[in-house]
């Protein structure tokens, strides 16, 4: 039933919505005219052994690349304003919390008889291995 209702694709109209489309595309067109290395892709080869290495300017280029990669470099809060991952939400003002000592969840670690003998004990033995490791004559 749809497709007898559907009328028979014309050539006129089909290229007519090619040239809508392309106008629309074109209204919202911006060509990028600045470039940069990124830092992942800047690979350093290292020169030949006999040969004198020419010496590069330092230029304006090679300054905003070093700038480019000692920012990709930091942490993100340093990097950006704010988050910009759901992930990243989670710990951005991590800074600014205090750590509740009284909160159930806080179990500090706390020594008893045993675990202070067994700590000692952990402690000889691993004496003992390097003993054994640097005199093996004994």
């Amino acid at each position: 039933m749809a497709d007898a209702e559907k009328e028979p694709s014309n050539v006129v109209h089909i290229e007519a919505r090619m040239v809508e489309t392309i106008k629309k595309e074109q209204r919202t067109f911006s060509l990028n005219k600045e470039f940069s290395a990124s830092p992942k892709s800047v690979s350093v080869v290292t020169g030949k052994p006999n040969v004198a290495e020419m010496q590069v300017s330092n230029s304006e280029a090679s300054a905003a690349l070093l700038q480019t990669i000692k920012n990709s470099q930091e942490v993100p809060t340093k990097k950006y304003s704010f988050p910009q991952t759901e992930s990243q939400e989670i710990g951005w003002d991590a800074r600014h919390y205090k750590r509740n000592v009284n909160s159930i969840a806080n179990k500090p670690r706390k020594q008893s008889e045993i675990t202070s003998y067994m700590d000692k004990y952990w402690a000889q033995m691993e004496q003992q291995k390097m003993a054994q490791a640097t005199n093996p004559t004994e």
